[in-house]
């Protein structure tokens, strides 16, 4: 599997945008479209990794604007990328020149603190009205 940067490699963008909405609600977020993702990302700075095979498998998304938080997600067939893809994500953030990463989860704890990130505690985040726990890490990158 290689590792590919979604906003230089456009061949993938569309797949990209299905593989997000198809993990819009684990992600907490609406649904996008291709013209929308392509504005999004003519104006935000962000980095996007992504496992490839023979199409898409695993996205990790640093957005600096939010602390350099992490987002982790892959297609339902490829479960177990989630340490691919954070070696993938931390690999881009020391090119990138950040220091340290931030993650919000309420499902991948085992994940994150298996790839070496510390449980800073809980917090809560709404999304359409639902209170929904989840755990906070940080990792210090070396």
């Amino acid at each position: 599997m290689k590792t590919i940067d979604i906003t230089q490699d456009s061949e993938y963008l569309q797949q990209y945008v299905d593989l997000r909405n198809l993990n819009h609600k684990f992600l907490y977020t609406g649904l996008v479209t291709l013209g929308e993702t392509k504005e999004w990302l003519n104006r935000t700075k962000v980095f996007i990794v992504g496992l490839v095979e023979d199409k898409l498998y695993g996205i990790g998304v640093i957005y600096p604007q939010k602390c350099n938080e992490v987002a982790i997600f892959s297609s339902p067939e490829r479960l177990g990328l989630g340490g691919l893809i954070l070696n993938a994500v931390e690999l881009k953030a020391r090119k990138e020149g950040l220091k340290r990463l931030f993650a919000w989860t309420k499902s991948s704890s085992k994940t994150f603190l298996r790839k070496g990130y510390t449980l800073q505690g809980e917090s809560i985040k709404e999304y359409q009205g639902e209170r929904i726990r989840g755990n906070y890490f940080f990792k210090e990158l070396r």
